[in-house]
């Protein structure tokens, strides 16, 4: 009976029950009991629910997370595919520069490029896409380690769009970041549940490191001449 702006426990547990959407207390109190494990398994999934609604509504206006597409991963507690197969020192050291690229947390110096925006090394527009694949400072990285993406992606999804027809530099570095993401087409997407995309996961992290390294050593050889 009391007014929705009451500071009473009541209104509060009526209003928790109507957020979740749960059912109303007085209705509760007018049915039969739930069994403990039904209620208990209700109410989670209801909050799990209402929760990861509420964080895919703020992933979509959240620009450090353009390319880590949250609606494809659920708050089931499985983890991103780059972290299955992280069981050294050295793969830990690969997924820093990785993890910095897939959630956009880059700075000027880690990406190699001044206040205006330019790349130091051959002074375009910087940004994840051009530091990852279209930067010619590392060209040559590049055309060494996409033969073997391409080819371990032929192993895992033979039928994968990106091993038969043109491409553009925003699907390779997607791809390279998240495989499974809902920004990818459906033709280039790997599905999640395929085994294989740790082998692709790791192929990444190699990527990321490897042009992290060589725009590292570029700068270090424009600082001294």
């Amino acid at each position: 009976m009391c007014p929705t702006n009451s500071t009473t426990w009541s209104n509060h547990l009526s209003l928790i029950c109507q957020q979740y959407d749960l059912p109303c207390p007085l209705q509760l109190l007018q049915s039969p009991p739930w069994p403990k494990e039904v209620w208990t398994s209700y109410v989670k999934t209801k909050v799990t629910v209402w929760h990861e609604t509420h964080l895919q509504s703020m992933s979509k206006i959240n620009s450090k997370m353009s390319y880590l597409n949250i609606n494809f991963h659920g708050l089931s507690g499985r983890p991103h595919p780059t972290l299955l197969n992280v069981s050294s020192t050295q793969d830990a050291k690969k997924l820093r520069p990785y993890l910095k690229f897939l959630t956009c947390d880059t700075t000027n110096c880690f990406m190699g490029s001044d206040d205006n925006k330019s790349c130091l090394l051959c002074l375009a527009e910087c940004s994840i896409e051009h530091v990852l694949a279209s930067c010619p400072a590392t060209k040559s990285i590049k055309e060494r380690l996409l033969p073997s993406l391409l080819n371990i992606i032929a192993n895992v999804q033979p039928k994968c769009a990106i091993l038969e027809s043109y491409y553009v530099n925003s699907i390779l570095v997607q791809l390279i970041l998240d495989c499974t993401s809902l920004n990818l087409p459906e033709s280039f997407r790997i599905p999640a549940h395929n085994p294989g995309i740790v082998e692709i996961s790791k192929m990444s992290r190699d990527w990321c490191y490897s042009i992290v390294n060589e725009r590292s050593r570029h700068l270090k050889l424009n600082c001294f001449t």
